[in-house]
């Protein structure tokens, strides 16, 4: 399978630094270190296999990347790439999710 090429929209990039903030400054650099990690991880994961994780019932060729019971990457599938779309702190109202 071809590895898709990743890109990422302004609010998605805007929640990875203030989620990585939060647990820097809750916890430390080591916790944001490991949460970048997992991250990163599951990023290459969607790189190399989008359809690896569930599609969503709202919204055509939207899938849901669960990192961490606290996050998850809501993502597009292009015809070139993979557009990430948020890295939603699962701790929110879920009906934030609807305007991806």
């Amino acid at each position: 399978m071809e590895i898709k090429r990743l890109k990422f929209s302004q609010r998605s990039l805007e929640e990875m630094e203030s989620i990585s903030n939060y647990i820097l400054n809750k916890w430390s650099q080591k916790s944001k270190d490991k949460f970048l990690s997992l991250l990163f991880e599951n990023l290459k994961r969607i790189s190399e296999n989008p359809y690896l994780f569930s599609a969503s019932t709202n919204k055509k060729n939207l899938f849901k990347c669960v990192v961490s019971k606290h996050t998850s990457i809501f993502y597009l599938i292009k015809e070139d790439d993979v557009l990430i779309v948020s890295v939603f702190d699962n701790r929110q109202n879920p009906n934030k999710t609807k305007d991806l």
